[in-house]
Parts: C-alpha cells; structure tokens; sequence
C-alpha cells in the first residue's frame, strides 16, 4: 500500500499535467479513490445530460453515489438542560457552483439559541466534530454533493471562537466514501471525470495551438510596427532654443530639431549685426529668426575654394518665420551698403507676403519691391521700367526663363536683364525662395534638366560674388535634388568630392544615414540650420464638406463654358492660321488657367462650412488660424488698378482668371478672306 505522501506527490503530478494539457493515461490503482474528492475541488465539473453511451455509463454511476449519500446518517442535535422552541430549519437560496461552494459561511446568531456538540459516535465523520463548548459562532455547514446538483443537505454546528473554520461537518466527499467503504463509487467517479476532462483539455489544446501559429505569422509584422513606431516617436525631435545668440525675444511658438542635428552645435558667432537695436530688442523678430540672420550673414563672409561667395541653406519649416528672417538678412544687406536684392519665389502673390514682411520689420520705408514680371524687355533703369535703381526685385521661377524675340539681344531674357542691373561684380543678396522649384537639374546629363534648374544655375555662375541663400523646408532631402546648390562647398574645386555625381554616388551608397551625416556636418561649418513647430499634443481630422445643389449647378456651368472656351479657341487657330509651336503654347496656357479655375471653384464653395466651424471654434475661445492655397490678394490689385482704386463689385478670382486668359492669349482679329470663307461655309 503506497504512503499518503506518495499518492498525495502522484496525483499533484497528474493534477499538473492536466491544467498543462499533457495526455494522461487514467489511472487504476484502487488507492487513488481516496483522493478523487480533492480532485473535484479543484476542478468544478457538471456533466450535461447523456447522449451517448458513454455519457449514460456516467449518469449511472453518479445516481449510486447519490443514493449512498442519501443513505447516509446525518447529525442530530442534543436537547439542552433548558429546552427551547425549535425553530424551522432556514431555507438557504440556491447558488451556483463554485470553488467556494465547499466553504461553510458564516450565519448571525440568534440571541437565545445554542447549538450543543455532536455526539461522541460521529466520530467517523472526523476529529474536527469534537468542539469544546467554548464562545460560540454559528456555522451553516454545506455538503459538497451540492456540486453534482444533489439537493443539499444543511447542519448547524458550533466552532469555538478564535478558531479557523474547520469545518466540523465532513469537509469533503472522501469521508463519506470512507464511511461505506465502497471505493469503487469514487474510481469509477473519477475515471469519468479524467475522461470528460482530457476531452475537454484537447479542445483546449486546438485551440492554443490554432492561436499560436496566427501569433507567429502575425509577429514579425507586429515587432517591425511597434519598432518603427518607437523610432517615430521617441527622442525624434529635440526642443530648440539658441545656444551660441545673446538675447532675442522668444518665439511665439515651441520649436523642435531633429534629434541627429541637435547631436551637434553650430560654430562660434563672429559676426555682428547692424541691425537697429530696437528692431533686435523688440518681438518683432524672435531670436530664433536672429539667429538664423546671424549665421546666414556670418557664412557669407567665407569664400570657397572655387573663389566664388559661400551660400547658406535655411531649412526652417512652415510657422517659424522664414519670411520675416529672409527680409531682416536683406535689410542687414541694405543697411552695409548693398541696396539691390533679388527674391525668387514661386508665385506672384508672395510678393505681397514680401512687402508685409519687410513692413513688419521696419524696413518698407526704405526698401521697395517691384515684380519682374511688370519690367518691359529692355533696361531696368530705363525710363519705361520707372527707373529702377535699388530696392526688391521679386520674381517668381517662371518669369525667371522669360524670354521676349522682340527685345534687343542685351536685353531679350529675363537673366540677362538682371544680370546687367546686378553688374559682374555684385555682391548683394539673391534668395531663392522654396528653392526645391529648381531640382531638377542634372549636372550628369543636361538632356534631363529643366528649364528651371539650369536658369537658375546660370545665374549663380554669372554671379559668383553674389550672396546666396536657399529657403526650403524640403532642400536637403535627397542628394541628386541639390545640384543647383554648388555654393554649400560639398563639392567643386578643393572639396572631398571634385565633381558632383561622386557626391552623389557616395551619400546614395550609404543610404539615408548618410545624408542626415552630411546635413550635420552642414551645421557644424555654420551654413545650414533648420527647425520646426512642435507638433506635440496636436490632433488632425479630415471634415467632409456636402456640396449643395446650386454648386452642383455652378460647376456643371463651369465645365460648359470652359468647353465652349476650347472650341472657339481651336476654331480661331484655324481661322488665323496659327503655327503648330504657338498653338502648343496657348493650350499649356489654356490647361494651366483651366486647372487654377477649378481649384478656387473648390476652395469658394467650402467657404461657409469653414466659417460656420471658426464660429463654433471662437464660442469656445478658440484661437482660429485659416490657411488658403492661394488668397487672390493679386487679382483684387489689378482690378483696383484697372478701375483707378475703386472696387466696382465682388472680385471673383474665378472669374479674373477666365478674363484673363482670353484676353492675353485668344487670337487676334482673322483675315477678312478667312472671315468671308466662313461665311459662305467654305471653311
């Protein structure tokens, strides 16, 4: 016969494998009976209803353990000295099965009942039956057949107080068993519960093992998302503030750097600004922006190897200023004696940002803008251009590869009229403005480069002691797009790289690691700096706007007239006979102007779902920021200069922009013999 220990070791052995899913061979040995209650404690387990033999095998057996237990003598309690009126035994509600269901609860004692200790001849029902009369608490004992749904039978006894609940009514299954000595009840019991139970583990284990090869397809992908989204969160950007500037009122915003240029410092300042005092004390310029000036100024004092003038690259990104920072470095300029200044951008309504921005500074009175595309082909110190002689000249990149055939050849590109007004020798400012407009350009193969590009690399080369700065947000993304900024010195005469396309081959080689090394060690000379808003806390949503019944009207009338515009335009080129070359040019003009057409159609009919939102927003004490692709501030001054200062009506961009077209680019009068053969319907 083994020990108790033994068995005890066993069946926790067997109790492991089962909640670990192993396969378990059902035990037979006569002895593990003994134990089987214990078993059922652990595991609350109520067969359903039979529906196979099998099932029914174990209905059977479950209905002779309920008649044993019936059959059992149960404990009376002994008449006190006093006898007193015995009240009905207390109907306990029904709860479900549980761990817990084997635990006696506890029940308030009523004042003058007592309850007396169960005579000496239950013994066999356990030791922990003997209680000394002490202090009392009463204990409704609950047998554990409850748990296989047998109607329960219920025992007060006493517990002398100060002691744990020992359960004085047989604490398990097993002492009943004992006391018929029938354990044939208790292993058939439990090999039907070890059947059912490994049936139900090997579901079980299906199901885990279902769950774990999906884990494994899903995992990689799942460790690639979080790292990357780890690597775009976390110590991406650091909070910028100037390190090497002295003073500077702070920006209205919260600006940040990437966490690979904040790695490294900006050199020693060595340059002194003359701008006036009270502008640099004041908030009209943050010391952000100051030192953006500082450090473009400084690296223009430098001259490269090649001879020409240093550049700067201003990577500040959209809300830190780059516009007022690019007017104080040409008033900085203007004030050292440099009154001529070139700003290349890429739309004529910026030359309004311009004039506002060099206002804000101080410097309207004394700097003014003219835009290039207002100069006549000839001198821009003739008369006819108003004599021009200092100031702004703002351009935008196409008026930049303007050209006239009508011109004298001195004066017939737009390139060379600047460059006569600059001179060889200019050493003035020239900055362009979103600089990624240019490129495309290929130093490798000129037959890939644009038109743009090359204009705008002339212009450097012509000017070589002229005073670059690039402003672009986006300028040092990719290394074969910074061809047009030979005065960065990261490649030519005297550098690490003679030519460019070893520049690029070896950034490319390297991969994106390589450029932010490059960028850094733009930093580090001083000719590069770029910051950005902090996004921190920010939140986006997308509102989708239903357009009404009249806009659908509007642009369907739209369409029309614009197809009806293409048809006579076409008709026209028959009449007058236009050559195929002129033709090109007015349909590229004709698509550009019908595209802009249907963008600020667009962009008009959101305008009273916008301003219903900015209502909503200010009832809240909302700050309301509204961005617009383009404001049409450019059409409203040419309609009050064409109708001497006066606004006649609504000026509908839309509108001015059909006007426009046709009135620029729609042939003249035909030929009376064209005109008369159409007539008669011989064209």
């Amino acid at each position: 016969m083994p020990s108790d220990d033994s068995l005890d070791l066993r069946l926790q052995n067997m109790l492991d494998s089962l909640t670990t899913g192993n396969n378990v061979e059902i035990p037979t040995d006569e002895s593990l009976d003994l134990k089987f209650q214990e078993i059922l404690d652990l595991f609350p387990f109520v067969p359903d209803a039979p529906s196979d033999p099998a099932a029914e095998y174990d209905a059977q057996i479950d209905a002779r353990l309920q008649e044993e237990l019936n059959s059992l003598p149960m404990v009376e309690p002994e008449p006190e000295a006093d006898p007193q009126p015995q009240l009905p035994q207390q109907q306990v509600p029904r709860l479900p099965c549980n761990r817990e269901c084997n635990k006696p609860r506890l029940v308030p004692q009523p004042s003058k009942l007592t309850m007396p200790n169960p005579p000496l001849e239950s013994a066999s029902l356990g030791s922990a039956m003997q209680l000394k009369p002490q202090t009392q608490a009463r204990v409704l004992a609950r047998n554990p057949q409850d748990r296989l749904k047998i109607p329960a039978v219920r025992k007060y006894v006493t517990v002398p107080a100060g002691q744990p609940n020992m359960a004085g009514f047989p604490k398990s299954l097993i002492d009943f068993i004992k006391s018929q000595g029938n354990s044939n009840i208790g292993k058939n019991l439990y090999q039907s519960f070890v059947r059912a139970k490994m049936a139900q583990r090997g579901l079980q284990q299906q199901q885990q093992q279902h769950q774990q090869q999906q884990q494994q397809l899903q995992a990689p992908l799942e460790e690639d998302e979080v790292d990357f989204e780890e690597i775009g969160v976390a110590d991406t950007f650091s909070t910028y503030w100037p390190s090497k500037l002295k003073g500077g009122a702070r920006h209205p915003d919260s600006v940040v750097e990437t966490a690979t240029l904040s790695s490294v410092e900006l050199p020693d300042i060595t340059y002194e600004l003359v701008l006036p005092d009270k502008l640099k004390e004041s908030d009209r310029l943050s010391a952000l922006q100051l030192e953006a000036v500082t450090y473009a100024c400084q690296a223009h004092e430098q001259l490269l190897p090649s001879g020409e003038r240093a550049g700067f690259l201003l990577g500040d990104g959209a809300g830190v200023g780059k516009g007022r920072t690019i007017a104080a470095i040409i008033y900085e300029n203007y004030l050292r004696g440099r009154k001529r200044a070139l700003w290349i951008s890429v739309s004529n309504d910026l030359k309004f940002d311009a004039e506002r921005d060099l206002s804000d500074i101080g410097a309207s009175m004394f700097i003014g803008v003219a835009s290039m595309s207002k100069f006549k082909y000839c001198r821009i110190t003739s008369e006819e251009n108003g004599h021009f002689r200092k100031g702004v000249i703002f351009c935008t990149y196409t008026a930049l590869i303007g050209e006239s055939a009508n011109a004298l050849p001195k004066y017939n590109t737009r390139l060379r009229q600047l460059v006569n007004w600059f001179s060889k020798d200019y050493d003035g400012v020239i900055v362009l403005d979103e600089c990624h407009k240019a490129k495309n350009l290929s130093l490798m193969n000129a037959g890939k480069s644009t038109k743009t590009g090359t204009t705008v690399l002339e212009l450097q080369q012509l000017l070589p002691m002229a005073r670059v700065v690039y402003a672009s947000a986006t300028g040092a993304s990719e290394p074969k797009n910074m061809a047009y900024m030979v005065r960065l010195g990261l490649w030519g005469p005297g550098t690490s790289y003679s030519e460019f396309f070893k520049f690029v081959n070896t950034v490319e080689k390297r991969g994106i690691g390589a450029m932010e090394i490059v960028a850094m060690d733009m930093k580090l000379r001083g000719s590069y700096i770029a910051r950005q808003l902090s996004f921190k806390d920010v939140s986006f949503c997308i509102e989708e706007v239903p357009m009404s019944r009249d806009f659908h009207k509007l642009y369907n009338h739209s369409a029309e007239l614009w197809a009806e515009i293409n048809e006579k335009f076409l008709k026209a080129f028959r009449l007058m006979c236009i050559e195929n070359r002129v033709q090109k040019i007015i349909i590229c003009q004709f698509w550009s102007a019908h595209q802009r057409f249907f963008k600020n159609l667009c962009i008009a009919s959101k305008v009273p779902h916008v301003v219903k939102m900015v209502r909503e927003a200010a009832k809240q004490g909302k700050a309301v920021v509204i961005g617009l692709q383009s404001t049409g501030e450019s059409r409203t001054l040419e309609h009050l200069e064409l109708y001497q200062g006066e606004l006649t009506g609504f000026v509908s961009t839309s509108k001015m922009i059909i006007k426009s077209f046709v009135e620029k680019y729609f042939p003249g009068t035909p030929p009376r013999e064209s005109l008369q053969a159409t007539l008669h319907g011989h064209v």
